[in-house]
């Protein structure tokens, strides 16, 4: 089983899609993911600053009309998903993870890409009428 996989079947365990009463699909959540990843290799990623940090790449992106405030919640909790399947941890931050000494952009791109398959495969398929 791969780490995707693993994160898929965390996902699918324990997100709810819904965040403020709406749910979002997995294509939104993706599509939001996307948006920080291209964000990132647009103005860069450093841990510690406001609008450069993971979150605030995601804040931006919804900020930027690629997002919402909800896709931007289960976005988190998507990469939280990545972030366990790859450790084995029953919890994960993605603030501590992406402090970590040593952290790369590339880090960042690649847990932003494995997050949007994720979503993308583990998250509903249509939004609920």
């Amino acid at each position: 089983m791969t780490t995707i996989d693993r994160a898929g079947d965390i996902a699918r365990q324990s997100i709810t899609w819904h965040a403020y009463g709406a749910e979002v699909t997995g294509e939104q959540v993706a599509r939001h993911l996307d948006a920080a990843r291209a964000r990132i290799a647009e103005v860069g990623w450093h841990p510690s600053g406001m609008t450069t940090s993971l979150f605030g790449q995601l804040t931006a992106a919804a900020e930027r009309g690629r997002g919402t405030a909800s896709t931007r919640f289960v976005a988190g909790l998507v990469i939280t998903s990545v972030l366990r399947a790859r450790t084995g941890a029953r919890l994960a931050s993605h603030e501590v993870w992406e402090r970590e000494t040593g952290r790369t952009p590339e880090d960042v791109q690649q847990l932003l890409l494995d997050a949007a398959a994720v979503a993308r495969d583990a998250g509903p398929k249509g939004a609920s009428r």
